[in-house]
This record gives C-alpha cells, structure tokens and sequence, in this order.
C-alpha cells in the first residue's frame, strides 16, 4: 500500500483499514440475513460465492493497476 501511494501513505493505509471494517460488518451483516432466512445450511455456500467473487476481483484489479502504470 505505502508503495502505490507513497505521498499519500497515511491515507491509503487509513483507507486499506476501513475498507478491512465494511467488508467485516458487511459479511457479519449478510451472514445474520442468511441465517434468519435459510438457516446454517446455505452459510457456507454464501460464503463460497463471496470467495469466488474476491478471488475473480483480483485478476480485475491487477489490470486496473498495470493500466495506470
């Protein structure tokens, strides 16, 4: 991070940290609607299909940041 932006160093890490909280409280929140409406058992597949989705992100930011050069 201190790398990219290096003359901005303190924001982007202040930005990385919050970005690392919403995704927490954005997990914690479906995970709660996932198990007040089906149950335990469609836990883990949600959480697969938010995986798969991180794991397609990264090849799309990768392109996005050798663009920028």
């Amino acid at each position: 991070m201190v790398a990219l932006t290096s003359d901005l160093a303190a924001v982007g890490l202040s930005l990385n940290s919050s970005a690392i909280y919403l995704g927490s409280a954005a997990g914690a929140a479906v995970g709660a609607l996932v198990l007040a409406d089906s149950g335990v058992m469609r836990l883990g597949w949600v959480a697969a299909g938010f995986s798969v989705a991180a794991l397609l992100a990264v090849p799309v930011s990768s392109r996005a940041l050798s663009r920028r050069g």
